[in-house]
């Protein structure tokens, strides 16, 4: 026996039902092709969850929105690497590197790209900074060394150091002055004792005039000959004595003119071996003496009065 056909309202129930499901299942394929598609966006403007832990390349550049490099991370030509910045017109600005010898520095160039300052600490750990003029040539420097001397420098136009102040590391103060060969001619310094030295130097360099004060107030004065050697001074005590002495090349006493602190004052002549012969005294209550001695040196051979 045939089955019977399917009631009509019954099939049309089932045709409407499956329309539904065919519609739900179409606007879950489209929110699924969204979410992909909103997936790929938020994946395309955020970083990775892990970024890579290494990055390698021999240089890397930084270009503005014109296309011009502003800045540049490489090796440099001695082999260390260097951070450079640049300017709008491609001039470099400021360098960042490691020298040959090791040292790190810092260079700011002006707007023609010339370095004009730089800042630089030494491989041994001693800094630096120094100023350049348009030709590239040092000005002026402070340095720390490494023995704890502090150095102020100021350089002529050829690089030649002209003027130099050093504080040592025990805290004693230098001054020094060289002409345009780069010979010192004069340095003004404090030693360790206190005592304040002034001297001044020929044109190669050796000691002609050498005065110091010491911190008692005690004080000297000397002119000194190619060998270094005084032949004439000055010394004035603390307690008031002065004593003029003029040598002859040997170092030996030729004159000697002193006022004591007793009042007296005296004048002495000495051979070329530095005995005395004669002298001249005038003492405190105005007394004159002259004397004048036998070759031995002790011996009167005339005295007045």
């Amino acid at each position: 026996m045939e089955r019977p056909p399917e009631n009509v309202a019954a099939i049309e129930r089932r045709l409407a039902r499956l329309e539904r499901e065919n519609r739900r299942l179409k606007i879950a394929a489209a929110a699924a092709a969204v979410a992909v598609a909103a997936a790929v966006l938020i994946s395309a403007a955020e970083p990775p969850a892990s970024p890579p832990e290494v990055l390698e390349a021999k240089q890397f550049i930084l270009r503005d929105a014109a296309g011009r490099a502003r800045a540049s991370l490489g090796i440099s030509q001695v082999g260390a690497p260097a951070l450079v910045l640049f300017a709008e017109d491609g001039k470099a600005g400021a360098t960042l590197g490691f020298g040959a010898d090791g040292g790190c520095a810092l260079t700011l160039a002006d707007g023609q790209g010339r370095g004009r300052a730089a800042v630089r600490v030494a491989k041994d750990g001693a800094p630096a900074v120094t100023l350049l003029d348009e030709a590239g040539k040092p000005r002026a420097a402070l340095a720390y060394a490494a023995n704890g001397n502090a150095v102020w420098s100021l350089y002529d136009a050829t690089g030649a150091a002209r003027a130099s102040t050093v504080l040592s590391a025990a805290g004693t103060p230098h001054f020094f002055l060289a002409d345009a060969a780069g010979t010192r001619r004069a340095t003004l310094g404090l030693a360790d004792d206190g005592a304040a030295a002034l001297r001044l130097n020929d044109g190669r360099g050796k000691a002609a005039l050498a005065c110091d004060v010491r911190a008692d107030r005690g004080a000297a004065f000397a002119l000194l000959d190619e060998g270094g050697a005084a032949r004439a001074t000055l010394n004035v005590a603390a307690s008031g004595p002065a004593m003029l002495q003029v040598k002859n090349a040997a170092g030996t006493a030729g004159c000697q003119l002193g006022v004591f602190g007793s009042g007296n004052a005296a004048l002495a002549l000495q051979d070329p071996k530095g005995k005395n012969r004669g002298w001249f005294a005038v003492a405190a209550d105005g007394t004159p003496t002259l004397m004048l001695l036998n070759a031995d040196g002790v011996t009167p051979a005339f005295r007045a009065p």
